[in-house]
């Protein structure tokens, strides 16, 4: 392929934005994904198996749904091809992305897990107390 002779035809935007031209990258070719607010996040969480409250928050997703064949899943970066594969896997379910806030996200999160994640904090802390002691032998 004369890649000169495509540019020549089709130069690339100056700003870096995609193209609908023979060069279309990811988002161009991707489907528009909804948005929701946080009057979408239910009170308690649709699914408890499979993600714990640690890998959503790093993740910065949560299943806002589910039935049989679906979970509706709403996520900060939704174009994340590889993160809805890698949900597929945990529920065993065809992923449906929305796009939502992180904070709301992250609401949701604490709201669902507050007790569990204030139990993990905690157990963070006197580790890191623990280490601490260590550091500084002298002062023993």
């Amino acid at each position: 392929m004369d890649l000169a002779r495509l540019f020549r035809k089709n130069p690339p935007p100056a700003d870096g934005a995609e193209t609908g031209g023979p060069l279309q990258g990811p988002s161009a070719s991707a489907p528009s994904v909804p948005e929701v607010g946080p009057d979408a996040f239910p009170r308690r969480p649709p699914l408890t198996n499979g993600a714990t409250p640690q890998f959503l928050r790093q993740w910065r997703v949560v299943p806002i749904g589910a039935d049989q064949e679906r979970v509706t899943v709403a996520m900060a970066d939704p174009s994340d091809l590889y993160l809805v594969e890698l949900l597929e896997r945990i529920y065993g379910r065809r992923v449906e992305p929305v796009k939502a806030r992180e904070e709301d996200i992250l609401n949701a999160i604490y709201r669902w897990f507050e007790e569990e994640l204030a139990v993990e904090g905690e157990k963070e802390g006197e580790e890191g107390l623990e280490e601490g002691l260590w550091d500084d032998l002298e002062h023993l």
